[in-house]
């Protein structure tokens, strides 16, 4: 699913879905029910924090494709974009958590996580069988970011 020139909405449905964004295109995107991934295509800063990119639901996957992405996240972003539990992580202690998995797939990308409530817990996951992933555990919000970037805690 690709969004197109003004704001779309993307409804996932049932089962995994793969929605394309560009910070322009969609204003809502629901992946709805099994694992879903939005694949970020473009060179952009995606600074989800401090400004309403999109209204995101029932996402477990941020995929960093092509182009460069400096993606900025908080605690409260991350309870909102991935809404319910999942276990896209194959490490047992973060199935059943709500985690967001940001995977840097191409270009060179930065993560940074904000709030002030970040700890690096040490641990390491593979995703959906594959990857080397660094957990994070924001403990006011309660919630978790599985990536293959090193990110910066602020």
């Amino acid at each position: 699913m690709i969004g197109g020139a003004g704001g779309d909405s993307v409804y996932g449905g049932n089962g995994h879905d793969l929605v394309e964004f560009a910070c322009d295109s969609v204003d809502y995107i629901s992946g709805d029910s099994g694992n879903d991934t939005i694949e970020f295509v473009a060179t952009e800063a995606l600074d989800f924090a401090n400004n309403t990119l999109a209204t995101i639901d029932y996402v477990e996957i941020f995929n960093l494709a092509d182009g460069d992405q400096d993606v900025v996240l908080n605690g409260t972003n991350i309870g909102d974009f991935v809404t319910g539990t999942n276990n896209v992580a194959d490490n047992t202690d973060y199935q059943g958590k709500r985690l967001l998995v940001v995977d840097s797939t191409a270009g060179s990308d930065s993560l940074e996580l904000t709030g002030g409530n970040w700890v690096d817990t040490g641990d390491v996951t593979s995703v959906n069988g594959s990857g080397s992933f660094s957990v994070y555990h924001d403990t006011v919000i309660d919630v978790y970011v599985a990536t293959d970037l090193t990110a910066t805690l602020s």
